[in-house]
This record gives structure tokens, sequence and C-alpha cells, in this order.
């Protein structure tokens, strides 16, 4: 049966890459989330995280293989990863945003002492997107997601799509399974699903027998009658139902998976309203970068729903931009359970590569809406490289593979002018006039507002942080007052990290409505008492903020 656990502890590092007989001795021990360099708030360059390191770790399985494929999946590290199993080298891996796994079933130690390590290119590499030019954020540089341990069955689950239909009137779902049969013979059998309400009580049970031939991936189609009773999830009842998978072959339970989702319906319209369950709801939001102080972008699960909850709760929005990339599992899986709406896009800003570079691109795409799309939180596809120019051929490739993967949301594709080519479902345009401009297309959505044109310091005098909130303030009533108008996303939610062409001297935008980088009384004097830095978190210090004056013992370790 499958077996999954994180593999995260143990790791070594070294900051150089280096072979294998390179002893342990010269390495750092660390755990996963990883940053490659730990780094000052600010007055540093990208350069200081842009090289080449060097993961190792030692383990043996945490039980027997009895004939199941073993997988290391990676959920993002930054930017090209080369593993290497036992003395085998697996092609380079290209992208810091999306998850990848290594089948290392056939490189497996016959004693049981395995060593996989890992050359992890950080360099600004013009070959992968968002590079080629220059880019305004910091992409850090480490294995700065988690890493699992995956055993399953030669036949079993790679992935599912369940789209709940007819969400309105009489709810049904509909499911896509992709069983992947990795014997060498075919295979026949049956999948049991079963949907569970948020009590755990089953509300369906679909069943559905299926042939796969040897060595292919076969996707099987359930489909439900009309359900009652169902409850929708919305932005202030966000309510999740699970369903659970198992797979049969000769009646034999072979593996079992699990996957949360929820009903609704959400649709942008030529009226230009967005509408979520048939009401419509002007959309009230924040971009975001997934930049902390000191660990970059390797923050743990705890430190990512923050962030979520602040955007909702202390910020007021109801929708987030995962700017400019797809983010952590664990934001998005806050975004799911507290009904935050999201716009998630793949990596890029401004530049355009060669067609190697687009190829990576449009793998992106594919990345991104398969691990994603279950979620009742994302409401629309960013399938367009963020202000980049036109290309029809490009993007009439990104919006065709969105549309294949996912017919049940629409696509968008961030653009800084008005007359540009609509390829997408809706027009979603940064808009710096300091107002809002008439649409020429429809449905549109302000995807950026304010940010640079006013940037604000929390030590500026209190006029300008007034005039900061007021610029604000303006261009959501703006908004909601003209037709055509489905929203606004304001640039931005947090300060962040950049390079020198762009933001303040010390090289951070300062365009956050709450300034992520406020450490100065409890946060930072934490982080310096600490005599393993790398071990301990620092508290966002936006909750710093909204917690007044409490003691800042909250700040636990990891």
């Amino acid at each position: 049966m499958r077996f999954q656990q994180l593999f995260n502890q143990n790791w070594l590092f070294l900051p150089s890459q280096v072979d294998a007989s390179t002893p342990d001795a010269e390495f750092e021990a660390i755990t996963l989330p990883h940053t490659n360099k730990l780094l000052p708030r600010h007055y540093f360059d990208s350069s200081e995280y842009a090289f080449i390191s060097t993961y190792r770790k030692h383990f043996t399985l945490p039980q027997p293989a009895d004939g199941r494929r073993v997988y290391l999946d990676f959920e993002g590290a930054m930017i090209a990863s080369t593993l290497t199993i036992n003395g085998h080298t697996f092609p380079e891996y290209r992208g810091g945003y999306t998850p990848f796994s290594f089948d290392i079933t056939d490189y497996l130690a016959a004693d049981g002492q395995n060593t996989v390590s890992v050359h992890l290119d950080s360099t600004e590499r013009a070959d992968i997107p968002p590079f080629g030019y220059v880019v305004d954020y910091l992409t850090f540089g480490g294995i700065y997601r988690e890493v699992s341990l995956r055993m399953v069955n030669p036949c079993h689950i790679k992935q599912v799509f369940i789209r709940p239909e007819d969400v309105l009137t009489a709810p049904r779902i509909a499911v896509d399974v992709d069983v992947l049969n990795q014997h060498a013979t075919p295979i026949t059998g049956h999948i049991v699903a079963t949907t569970l309400d948020a009590d755990g009580q089953p509300i369906v049970t679909l069943q559905q027998a299926f042939t796969a031939d040897a060595n292919s991936e076969t996707v099987v189609e359930l489909t439900s009658d009309a359900l009652e009773n169902i409850k929708l999830w919305s932005i202030d009842h966000p309510y999740q139902y699970q369903m659970r998978f198992e797979v049969f072959v000769d009646d034999q339970s072979v593996d079992t998976y699990e996957q949360r989702f929820g009903f609704r319906h959400v649709r942008f319209e030529q009226d230009g309203n967005f509408y979520l369950n048939g009401e419509p709801v002007y959309l009230f939001g924040l971009n975001r970068h997934q930049t902390f102080p000191f660990i970059g972008a390797a923050a743990p699960a705890r430190l990512q729903k923050r962030d979520a909850d602040i955007v909702k709760y202390e910020l007021g929005s109801n929708l987030v931009r995962t700017s400019h990339y797809p983010q952590s599992r664990h934001f998005l899986d806050r975004c799911d359970e507290i009904g935050l709406l999201v716009f998630e896009e793949i990596p890029g800003w401004q530049h355009i590569g060669d067609k190697d570079w687009q190829a990576i691109s449009i793998r992106n795409v594919r990345e991104m809406i398969e691990r994603d799309r279950n979620r009742p939180s994302i409401i629309i596809w960013g399938v367009r490289i963020n202000e980049s120019l036109d290309d029809d051929e490009f993007y009439t490739e990104t919006n065709a593979l969105a549309r294949q993967l996912d017919p049940t949301r629409q696509t968008g594709g961030v653009r800084y002018f008005q007359h540009s080519n609509f390829l997408e479902d809706v027009f979603t345009f940064n808009d710096f006039s300091n107002s809002i401009q008439e649409p020429v297309q429809t449905p549109h959505m302000v995807t950026e507002f304010n940010g640079h044109m006013f940037p604000t310091k929390i030590w500026d005098q209190e006029e300008r942080l007034v005039e900061h909130a007021l610029r604000h303030a303006r261009i959501h009533d703006r908004g909601m007052m003209m037709g055509g108008v489905s929203g606004t996303i304001a640039w931005c939610a947090f300060d962040y990290n950049t390079h020198q062409q762009f933001g303040s001297g010390d090289r951070i935008c300062y365009h956050g409505v709450m300034d992520m980088f406020r450490i100065n009384k409890w946060a930072g004097e934490f982080y310096a008492s600490q005599t393993s830095p790398q071990n301990c978190v620092v508290l966002h210090p936006a909750t710093i903020w909204a917690m007044g004056e409490r003691d800042a013992s909250v700040i636990d370790p990891l």
C-alpha cells in the first residue's frame, strides 16, 4: 500500500559544488526547508546566494519496499536541481516554483544504506523562468520547500481532478483519476471513491472498472447523480469535503489516495462582475511575495499560513494574487480553509525567453494547474508572464493547455497596457494611472496599483502614512463605483527584497500595505539572541504589529 513521510531531517549542506569524495565532516547539518544563505534584513545582493551548493543525505528505507516504487518528491528548490542516488545521476530539473519527483527505485542499494545528493544551482540562469533579464524581486536559494519519500504499488493513482458540476442547481461530482501502471503487463481493476463531509460522514460512493495498458497512464472517469443537502464553499463559510480513493486489482487493494475539495461556482462575466455561487462579489485584493526576513523563501508551514490569515483578517482582503509564481501549498491550504480567494500565476516578470525557455514556462502551467486544480480557493489561472509584451503563439499555447487541464476556471494574463491581444478569458491589467482607466476589454480586473508610485516606510511621518492609506482607499473606492471592473488588487501586501535596479537604496521595495520587515523591537532582538539562528523562526513582523504589546515569547523554535 501507499506510504509517504516527510524527508526533511538529517540533511547535510555545503555551500559549494563537491563530489561524493568530500567527507561528511565538511558539511553542516541542516533541516528542510532551508535557505542556502542566511541574509541580513537589507543591503545585500542577489550574488550572495547565487551559487551551486551540495545537499547530501544518508538514509535507509523506513520500511521494506516489497515491490513498490520509491519516489523522492520535491515541493520546490531554487532553481536547477541535479539529483544523484548511490552514484546514479538524473537529468537536471529546471525550475524553482513547482514540484518535481524522482523515481529512485532502481538505484536503491541492496544493503539498504543509501546516499542521495543534490547539486542545486541557485544562480540566475537565463535559460529558466523568470530569468533572462532583470527581475523585480529576489528568488533566494536552497531547497526551500519540503521533500517527501513516497512508496507506492506499481499500479497507483498519480493524481485526481475533482470537478463539482451543476453546483447551483443539482450538485454532482465528476472525477478524473489518473492511474499509472508501471507493470510490464496490462492491469484490470476497479476504483472506489467515497466522498466524506467535514465530520467524516460518507455522502456518496462511486465505483468504476478500468483496464490499464503496460507502462502507461490511464484516466478513469467517475460521475455521481445529483446530490442533496450539499454545503457550498464560500468566503464566509469555506466548507470542504474529502474524497477517499481505493484502487483494487484482482479484488486486492493496491493503493489509497485522499483529496480535499469544495462545491462552489466561480465566473467572471461580461457585465464586469465576478460571481461566486451566483452572487456578485467585488474582489478586494493584495499581491503577495513569498519573502521573509533572513530566511528568504524558506519559511515553514505556520509562517506560510499566518500570511494568509494576515491578508484576510488583518488587511481585510477577500483575494490574494500569488505574484509572480506558484506559492507554498501551506499558504494555499490556509486560503482554502479560511475562504481567501486566489489568483495563481506562472513564474515570470516581463521577459520572454527563447523556445526552450518557453517550453519550461508551458511545463510550469501544467505543473501549477495539476498541483492546485482541486483547490476551491483558486478562481483564475495566470498563464501570461507578468507585464510581458504580446506573443500570440506562446500565449495561445499556454491558454489552450490551461483550458484543457481545467475547463472549470478562466484564464488571465497580467499586462501593463490596455491595447493588448486578448487571448485570455479575463483582461487582467496593472493600472498605475493613480485612478482606474476605463476598461477596453471585459471581464476586466485591476491586478496592481499604487506600489512604486508612493512607497512608504514605517518610520515615515504620519502625513505620508495617512496619504499612503488614502491612495489605496481611493482606488478601491473608484473600482467599486465604476462599471465593468470586477476587482482591484493592490501592490502589495508586504515589503520585499529586490535587485539594486528597483526599490529603495537598501534594496527593499517599500510597497507593502503592512511592513514585513518591521522587526526592530521584538523579532530582531529574539533572532540576535539565538545561538543557532538557522534553527529558529522569526515571527512575521506584521503579526508583531497586530500583537500590540504582547510578549514576544510567542516566537517559538521549529
